[in-house]
């Protein structure tokens, strides 16, 4: 994990903060933390970019809300 965070730009490290935070939201809201949680810990770096790709979907998505 720590040598993921060593590859991130600062704007990439945010997204990727908000995005743990909505997910984690969203994970509560469905009572799922233990499932969420298992997911991130198992994220590989090649999964890093469709993991971006999920957090911007769904942070648009809350938005229209």
């Amino acid at each position: 994990m720590y040598r993921l965070f060593k590859l991130l730009t600062f704007k990439k490290l945010q997204l990727l903060i908000t995005g743990f935070k909505l997910g984690l939201f969203i994970a509560t809201r469905r009572r799922q933390i233990l499932f969420y949680l298992k997911i991130i810990r198992n994220l590989q770096f090649e999964d890093l970019s469709k993991f971006f790709r999920m957090i911007k979907t769904s942070i648009y998505k809350q938005l229209k809300k």
